[in-house]
């Protein structure tokens, strides 16, 4: 929806459920975040490694797709914590992943 012909399409209506877009954010930088998670979605989905550059172990791409979805949840007024609750444990994941 956040692509410009789609957006056009939809006369800019799809903008508005982010009611707490940073200055100067708009489409481009919602569709931008949006294609972060659709691509690392679609990695997880075909069985791609997300956690690996060559042979060592890199968390760095699941971290910044977090803090993605988390801006996203943070701009549409979503509370994190009081949707996700003790769900999210990826930090946790991450931490005892890098000591073995």
């Amino acid at each position: 929806m956040f692509e410009l012909s789609h957006y056009r399409a939809l006369k800019g209506r799809p903008i508005q459920i982010f009611q707490d877009l940073p200055r100067g954010f708009g489409r481009k930088q919602i569709n931008e975040a949006l294609e972060t998670v659709r691509i690392f979605r679609n990695r997880i989905n075909h069985n791609e490694p997300i956690c690996f550059v060559g042979n060592r172990v890199d968390f760095s791409r699941a971290i910044l797709v977090q803090k993605t979805i988390y801006d996203l949840f943070e701009w549409m007024e979503i509370d994190v914590q009081t949707l996700l609750g003790n769900l999210d444990d990826i930090a946790e994941s991450i931490h005892v992943a890098q000591k073995d």
